[in-house]
């Protein structure tokens, strides 16, 4: 345990400032309609299948869902998305060199892995300050706060999924609190440059350390 040391990813926070949004003409999203989107690999690990699943259940209000990445899963999840007839609204968009300027652009951000680290893309999304809902393992836990920087979700649960997003596009009110809390929160504690300085200061004292074991 003595040996043990965490240090938190963090995210460049003037990146996310100085990115412009994604004109949604560009995605493309009809304007006033709702833009959900993920930016993950195309692996079992992200739960691209349950989204494809929640979407199939969210198809009673309009919307689009763009999913930017790649991965071998991409013909996979392309046939699931015609048998579920979700081809129409969900956009396996591959890879994007925009990915910040679409988290900026959409209006909810979804992560439905079943197992994580601490995501960076998350991290990223609430920076930017859009309302995020994820899956209930890993580090996404260290982020969400079930209702207060997020909705959290159990994983593998398209019918929750599909709930949590419902409930952000009803309530624009309690999405923008979500949204602001998040950011908050992600700047006050996950910056790139207090990530380096945990490092440093960890070189620092393990060097201090054994030159005190050399004197």
């Amino acid at each position: 345990e003595g040996k043990l040391a965490v240090i938190e990813n963090g995210v460049d926070l003037a990146g996310v400032d100085r990115t412009p949004a994604t004109p949604r003409d560009e995605v493309p999203v009809p304007e006033g309609t709702p833009f959900l989107l993920t930016v993950a690999r195309l692996h079992a690990q992200k739960g691209l299948d349950v989204l494809l699943e929640a979407a199939a259940r969210l198809q009673r209000r309009p919307f689009r869902w763009v999913v930017a990445g790649e991965g071998r899963e991409h013909d996979a999840l392309a046939s699931h998305s015609r048998r579920l007839g979700v081809h129409e609204v969900v956009r396996l968009a591959g890879f994007r060199a925009d990915a910040l300027g679409l988290m900026k652009a959409c209006d909810v951000f979804v992560l439905p892995s079943r197992w994580e680290g601490l995501p960076i893309v998350l991290l990223e999304a609430m920076a930017a300050g859009r309302p995020v809902v994820a899956t209930r393992v890993g580090g996404n836990t260290d982020l969400v706060v079930d209702g207060e920087t997020g909705l959290l979700v159990p994983p593998d649960d398209p019918a929750a999924l599909a709930s949590a997003i419902e409930r952000l596009l009803a309530d624009p009110g309690l999405s923008a609190r979500i949204a602001s809390r998040g950011q908050t929160m992600v700047r006050d504690r996950y910056s790139v440059e207090r990530m380096v300085g945990a490092h440093e200061e960890l070189y620092d004292s393990l060097r201090n350390s054994r030159m005190a074991e050399l004197t």
